[in-house]
């Protein structure tokens, strides 16, 4: 027993000092995060840049979430994953570029989902007791139907080679719908949306890209056609010269622009009409955030986070003061 105990014993301090280590590379601000010959850059050094320059709007935006959550929670009006979904599937008709920019990186697609559901909960507590009939949300379309103007949507599935001969080819696998994989693995064949490649349309002339539009608008859907549009190449000795790029684009569904009849967006027209009546309630959302601030209690245990929180502070002075009372 008396040669066990040691044993024992420096065993306990093995994981003790194992664990010690573990804690310190995983917590420690102090701990190097890289190295360049004798500079160091440390995890304090990395966070404290970070902070400075997304620290007030990150914190925030999760304080401002997990406040109105809790709040939705409270009142019984959270949202459902399919709330969230019907509403990205509202913002994808109008602005497809957007979300679909959103979609191709999954932690970007998260937080998009994060926002959307705040958006929706906030909504959902504003227009809670908000009472609207059938004939006053159809008054509020009748006067308001540019709200739920939809723009002509083309839905397109493009690839981009510098020569005609690809071109033909890539235009020729996507008649036969092979799969864009397939088509990608081409050397001189590019595919949109495939392993993140995405043309820079910033620096497509003007005039091109009106064009690539205009045709792609006058494409049937099923069709495929090449396109060829000027872009900045860069050469092998550095310079760079505008080179012609063929744009194969095959139309695979289009929505017409316009209004959608009043019966198929009739729930979007009662929401926006609650809005819009709990606006002229004074229960704005810069207004009911604020009360759900103050009703949150919140307490910082490192002070200097308070002054990411100053402008919801002076905007309660600001009602507080209004209504004529005062701040304690």
């Amino acid at each position: 027993m008396k040669r066990i105990l040691p044993i024992l014993l420096a065993l306990i301090a093995v994981s003790s000092l194992i664990a010690n280590v573990l804690l310190y590379m995983r917590y420690s601000t102090t701990r190097p995060l890289m190295t360049m010959n004798d500079t160091v850059i440390t995890k304090k050094d990395y966070q404290d840049m970070m902070d400075a320059l997304y620290g007030r709007q990150t914190l925030t935006k999760m304080a401002y979430a997990k406040i109105i959550h809790n709040a939705a929670v409270k009142n019984n009006v959270t949202v459902s994953d399919s709330d969230v979904d019907a509403r990205i599937a509202e913002v994808h008709r109008r602005s497809p570029a957007v979300v679909e920019a959103a979609q191709r990186d999954p932690l970007r697609a998260q937080l998009l989902k994060d926002e959307v559901r705040t958006t929706l909960e906030l909504e959902n507590i504003r227009i809670k007791d908000i009472k609207v009939t059938d004939d006053e949300a159809l008054a509020f379309f009748q006067q308001n139907k540019q709200a739920w103007v939809l723009p002509l949507q083309t839905k397109t599935t493009m690839a981009v080679a510098e020569n005609e001969t690809d071109a033909s080819a890539a235009k020729e696998m996507m008649a036969n719908k092979v799969d864009l994989n397939v088509i990608s693995q081409s050397a001189r064949i590019r595919v949109v949306g495939i392993n993140g490649f995405a043309p820079n349309w910033n620096v497509m002339p003007p005039a091109d890209r009106g064009r690539l539009t205009a045709e792609v608008n006058q494409t049937p859907v099923g069709q495929s056609k090449i396109i060829t549009v000027q872009l900045p190449k860069k050469r092998d000795d550095g310079s760079v010269i505008m080179a012609k790029y063929f744009f194969v684009v095959r139309v695979d569904t289009r929505s017409d622009a316009g209004v959608p009849p009043y019966e198929t967006i009739k729930n979007s027209v009662l929401r926006l009409a609650k809005l819009d009546r709990a606006n002229k309630e004074n229960k704005k959302a810069e207004d009911i955030l604020a009360q759900l601030y103050r009703e949150a209690n919140v307490v910082f245990e490192v002070p200097k986070y308070a002054a990411y929180f100053e402008d919801v502070n002076q905007y309660m002075k600001n009602i507080d003061a209004t209504k004529g009372t005062e701040v304690k």
